[in-house]
């Protein structure tokens, strides 16, 4: 995986997307690109590709502090405004 992948874009989602709006972008994609929905819109390898990209933006996006790092490491200029879901996640934990 490269590091220069934009997990706001994997996802379709904006910048300051809430937890909630991460997993339920996610729920959709995953859905939708599933090897077991048999729709053949992209090759098995691309499908392979898209999914573990997927799956490293939820993981990323959904934690407040790999988030912040990642917007840091990406310059996401972030600095007036925290993201909403630090406390959503800490109550799901």
């Amino acid at each position: 995986m490269t590091d220069d992948v934009n997990y706001y874009e994997v996802l379709g989602i904006p910048i300051h997307a809430s937890v909630k709006e991460i997993k339920a972008a996610y729920l959709f994609l995953a859905e939708m690109y599933h090897p077991d929905q048999g729709r053949d819109t992209i090759d098995e390898d691309q499908r392979d590709e898209f999914m573990k990209r997927l799956n490293a933006a939820k993981h990323v996006l959904t934690d407040p502090i790999k988030r912040t790092e990642y917007d840091r490491k990406m310059g996401f200029d972030l600095s007036d405004e925290l993201h909403d879901n630090e406390e959503e996640v800490q109550d799901e934990r």
